[in-house]
């Protein structure tokens, strides 16, 4: 490690002393290259400000009617790669076909199963079952009074262990960087997804501070 360190050391010392000799011919340039773009065609821009589950439902508004027809039928035996999307989960609960409360078992099924295998393959750094059931719970209760917070309730959403979601500490993938700072609230994108009826199952591993393609976490795996 000791060689390596003073090699990487002697190679940035290298290109620092490149960088402070280059001399580049062209003017800075202090104005874009291209004139201003005209606004793309087609695209609705929806307000920051605006309330979560109205910009939801507008931007619902841009995607093509929804046809649900060979989706919960027998033929998806035919299509064995076939995914549900998230309005084919609105369907299902709008429909009776089935409920978050039912969908959060398989969940925790899945979260157990990849847990349980030898060696482990934690998708999840956090994850609380009761807290999931809990939440679940009160997503099939509002689809049970006919009453849907909006197209988001009762889909299932990983949060990424570099984003807060209370009351998980980000550690994201270290094991020290969840005690340096305390997660106290929701990031602004957990907390207008948690208003539109997005259930949490947990913290999502990664790779340790984002740094890598692999996913291979020396901590958590």
């Amino acid at each position: 490690f000791g060689c390596t360190h003073h090699s990487s050391r002697l190679a940035g010392g290298r290109a620092e002393q490149m960088l402070q000799h280059t001399v580049i011919p062209d003017r800075p340039m202090f104005f874009p290259e291209f004139p201003p773009q005209e606004p793309e065609q087609g695209v609705v821009t929806l307000g920051e400000d605006r309330d979560p589950v109205e910009r939801v439902e507008e931007a619902l508004q841009c995607l093509t009617p929804y046809d649900p027809s060979g989706r919960f039928t027998s033929s998806d035996e035919k299509n064995p790669f076939l995914y549900w999307k998230i309005r084919d989960f609105a369907h299902a609960y709008r429909s009776g076909i089935t409920t978050p409360s039912a969908v959060a078992e398989h969940v925790i099924a899945g979260v157990e199963e990849w847990n349980n295998k030898k060696p482990p393959m934690p998708m999840l750094i956090y994850f609380d079952a009761h807290d999931l059931r809990k939440q679940a719970d009160a997503s099939t209760k509002r689809f049970e009074q006919g009453s849907p917070i909006s197209v988001l309730d009762g889909i299932f959403f990983a949060i990424k262990d570099d984003i807060d979601c209370f009351p998980y500490p980000s550690k994201s993938g270290t094991t020290f960087f969840d005690k340096i700072r305390p997660v106290e609230k929701d990031a602004v994108l957990v907390a207008r997804l948690r208003k539109c009826g997005v259930i949490f199952i947990g913290k999502a591993n990664m790779h340790e501070l984002g740094i890598g393609v692999t996913g291979n976490n020396p901590n958590y795996g």
